[in-house]
């Protein structure tokens, strides 16, 4: 049920019918505008701003509205479902409609419906809170989870059109075996210490329907061991919560091998929180580990993944005056990247001298610049491009 957010709107309250999963939008009734009689009260015949519960009774829909009316003090309405022409759709399309998140996504829809009437307005609902008006616009999903976007338009004859389209799918492939724990269990991981850990749906789930929750005051470990290039770079991601994380003494690390990437100590309530991780892999099989420990409350841990990070590839370099500029693909979107610079390819990297950084754009590319690289005090200079 739906009703107007202000006075002068061109009904004064709408019936809605969808699906559980957000599709199939339909309008059953639009009530007609607002009329006053000569006293000034709204006497609607068919009620004006519909109010409370619905009530079914075989094909008859019940319903109270709080004005409108032979005197204009409410009524209640029936609306036969049997009888109710069926809504107007408009076809959209999206484009790419899976992959992996943040996914940017284009929206295009027809100028006219099924039945040829131009569309004057779009109403867009793309599934995950966001919203839009313009007729195809484009949208970046930034969550993992499958999306049901809702298209509702007015034509040139002030009826509500519904818009069909596919669903969006934003996931993480990964190497990680049930890393959403959809599984509903512990499936593919290994659980040692004194690990007291449970699964649930409804406190330690980030997407998806399950999540974990884990538990231990002595300290608890879960790992997986899963098959790496030696050389190549990982991306370790995952969405951690510790909302309820309020007792000290409490610990959550983060190993590749045994040997930790991440300690956070005395965490405070903060909730759930994406963190990402670059580790290179130096064996053909890898265990990725998490410990925990702490005493009343638990960590949830959801959306762990491992994915290889694209090869960075030098693909042009100029110079520009006395400075060179380096392009490259195959970045990490929305990571920086830092240049080093060095005379001697044997000298340790904390012995390199960093130059600049850059922000690779959302197709991996990265483009920066090495200052007075053309320098007659050096007879030559060495250049290593890093992930930050």
């Amino acid at each position: 049920m739906g009703r107007p957010s202000r006075e002068g709107s061109p009904d004064s309250g709408t019936l809605f019918s969808l699906h559980t999963d957000g599709t199939d939008f339909a309008t059953l009734h639009s009530f007609t505008a607002r009329k006053p009689n000569p006293s000034g009260i709204y006497t609607n015949a068919d009620g004006d701003l519909p109010v409370g519960n619905l009530v079914l009774s075989g094909s008859l829909l019940y319903g109270t509205t709080e004005a409108g009316g032979a005197h204009g003090y409410g009524m209640v309405f029936a609306l036969d479902l049997e009888v109710v022409p069926p809504a107007i759709h408009i076809q959209f399309t999206a484009s790419p409609t899976n992959g992996v998140p943040p996914l940017p996504v284009h929206f295009l829809s027809l100028a006219v419906d099924a039945d040829g009437n131009a569309v004057r307005s779009w109403n867009w609902n793309f599934g995950d809170g966001s919203s839009s008006l313009s007729q195809n616009p484009s949208h970046t999903y930034t969550n993992a989870g499958t999306f049901f976007p809702i298209l509702t338009c007015i034509n040139n004859d002030d009826r509500t059109v519904t818009g069909n389209g596919p669903a969006i799918a934003a996931t993480y492939p990964s190497s990680i075996l049930n890393g959403g724990f959809e599984t509903r269990s512990f499936t593919n991981w290994t659980l040692s210490g004194q690990s007291q850990s449970v699964l649930t749906s409804s406190k330690y789930a980030y997407t998806g329907t399950y999540g974990a929750g884990l538990y231990s005051p002595q300290g608890g470990f879960l790992s997986q061991t899963l098959s790496t290039a030696p050389g190549r770079v990982y991306l370790i991601s995952f969405w951690l919560d510790y909302t309820a994380v309020l007792k000290t003494p409490n610990d959550f690390q983060v190993a590749w091998n045994g040997n930790v990437l991440l300690d956070k100590t005395n965490l405070t309530a903060t909730g759930w929180t994406n963190i990402q991780l670059t580790v290179t892999a130096t064996t053909s099989n890898s265990t990725l580990q998490f410990h925990y420990q702490k005493g009343s409350f638990y960590f949830g841990l959801d959306d762990v993944s491992v994915l290889p990070v694209a090869q960075l590839v030098i693909s042009g370099s100029h110079l520009s005056g006395a400075d060179l500029v380096l392009n490259a693909t195959g970045g990490l979107s929305g990571r920086i990247y830092n240049l080093l610079t060095g005379t001697n390819l044997t000298e340790p990297l904390n012995q390199w001298t960093s130059t600049s950084t850059s922000v690779a754009d959302s197709d991996g590319n990265v483009s920066i610049t090495a200052t007075n690289a053309v320098n007659v005090n050096f007879s030559q200079r060495c250049y290593i491009l890093e992930l930050q």
